[in-house]
């Protein structure tokens, strides 16, 4: 099979991430974060102390426009910057303990839903369901955020 015949299939991928992140909070009954700030604190959670140019470079958006979701998340008191340990010349981003329990909190109802909707399978494909995803995040995540 040819990597471009995949593409479609990760689509449907990355739209059902989302579709479960807004099912998780609609039946929540909280009015929580949008997707793109919840990509945002779970890219700070994964990998703590990223400066906005490389998190704008992680979503694919311009860092002009993260660094304003980037402030109102540092009003929401979800986010803070802090000097970089290693070069105090440069700025990282790091959650706050209120983002990580906001997090947490999210997280935890997406895996509820992920439940509900991989309850859906039969034995044998929820588990090859389960190995695809947990081989995409150990392979492929580590190598794309060191690329950064």
């Amino acid at each position: 099979m040819k990597v471009e015949n995949l593409l479609p299939a990760l689509a449907m991928l990355a739209c059902f991430h989302r579709r479960l992140y807004t099912e998780a909070n609609r039946f929540s009954g909280k009015k929580e974060v949008g997707h793109q700030r919840y990509m945002i604190l779970h890219c700070l959670k994964l990998y703590p102390e990223l400066s906005l140019k490389k998190l704008a470079q992680t979503l694919g958006v311009s860092t002009s426009g993260l660094s304003l979701i980037i402030d109102s998340l540092r009003e929401e008191g979800l986010v803070v910057r802090k000097e970089n340990p290693a070069d105090r010349r440069q700025v990282v981003l790091a959650l706050t303990t209120t983002g990580e329990t906001l997090l947490e909190g999210i997280e935890g109802r997406m895996v509820d839903r992920l439940k509900k909707q991989t309850g859906r399978l039969k034995k044998d494909e929820r588990l090859k369901f389960m190995e695809i995803c947990r081989e995409l995040a150990e392979n492929y995540l580590p190598r794309f955020f060191s690329m950064l």
